[in-house]
């Protein structure tokens, strides 16, 4: 009982019915743009990316944003929201507000070098201060 299940013989085959047939492979046409290195011979890596760079992708220009400022601008708007509601500001509003000032910082930095997101990062920064003072003037504490 050694026979192969996964491949038939195709002495077997039965008729003209297409399924029983052999399949013989077809050639393939090789990669035109790539070259196989050497032996010996070092790999070539793409450069890693720098912040004030642009990408071209398939003809597409990507240009990199600034996350810091996007990051102080959600986290302020959070920080605003849960500032007024009792017990929670103090445990969601508190953190997301102290990081929400951080990011607004580094992406005001960052945005006057790169131009980019330095109204987000100023946004961000302006909220968190805004919930810093809700929550201190009782919105979201126990006094």
């Amino acid at each position: 009982m050694s026979e192969n299940l996964l491949s038939p013989d195709p002495s077997q085959s039965q008729g003209n019915d297409p399924q029983s047939a052999p399949v013989t492979p077809q050639p393939t046409q090789p990669v035109q743009n790539y070259q196989v290195p050497q032996a010996g011979q070092p790999l070539q890596y793409q450069q890693p990316v720098m912040p004030n760079q642009t990408i071209n992708i398939g003809g597409m220009t990507v240009v990199q944003g600034n996350g810091m400022a996007t990051a102080a601008l959600i986290l302020g708007i959070i920080s605003v929201v849960f500032a007024v509601i009792p017990f929670l500001g103090i445990f969601i509003a508190a953190p997301c507000s102290l990081l929400a000032f951080i990011f607004g910082i580094v992406g005001m930095v960052r945005g006057s070098k790169i131009q980019k997101g330095f109204g987000m990062a100023l946004c961000g920064l302006i909220l968190s201060l805004l919930s810093s003072l809700m929550m201190f003037l009782g919105g979201g504490t126990v006094w």
